[in-house]
């Protein structure tokens, strides 16, 4: 992190810094990016769009041609009362708007949506990002995206333990 810091060497853009995490589990047929679970700690509207975008652009760096952001909330609704759902719902307009570009971006999502085509079908969700968005912008509180992170990780462990895995381990689809 030291290294990003330093202006002289010039990996800093004028977007907000903010840190991904790449998850390649065995039970995903695809790579999954949970965004700053680590950096920011109450973003606005404006960091959480700079959020999106990063993690769009090392989707794209790491070989996922559309990236598809579910942007996580603890419900599929948008809800007045609940900051989250209206963030989220205006991230999502931001894309239409080509505010965020790059991906496709959807929410707000609940996490069995966003990972979960079974749970997006009995739910009732229509979205481009239901069962396999490749990349997590978390809820605000960011005492919620570590668990998420731990909650992601611990589906993918438990699955493959049942044999629920999704790509043959020995050759991943990832590009790399």
């Amino acid at each position: 992190m030291h290294a990003v810091l330093q202006r002289e060497n010039r990996l800093r853009t004028s977007r907000l810094l903010s840190h991904c995490m790449l998850i390649a589990a065995p039970a995903y047929s695809r790579p999954i990016i949970v965004s700053d679970a680590a950096v920011n700690i109450a973003p606005d509207l404006d960091q959480k769009r700079d959020i999106v975008q990063n993690a769009i652009i090392l989707a794209r760096a790491v070989g996922l041609s559309t990236p598809k952001v579910a942007i996580l909330a603890a419900v599929e609704t948008v809800n007045s009362k609940m900051q989250a759902t209206l963030d989220a719902a205006a991230l999502a307009k931001m894309a239409d708007r080509r505010q965020i570009v790059g991906g496709i971006v959807d929410g707000p999502l609940d996490l069995d949506i966003a990972v979960d085509k079974e749970a997006a079908r009995i739910k009732g969700v229509e979205t481009p990002a239901r069962g396999d968005g490749r990349s997590r912008a978390g809820d605000p509180d960011q005492p919620c995206r570590q668990p998420t992170v731990k909650i992601v990780l611990l589906r993918a462990c438990r699955a493959f333990r049942r044999g629920e895995q999704q790509g043959p381990l020995a050759s991943p689809p990832y590009p790399w």
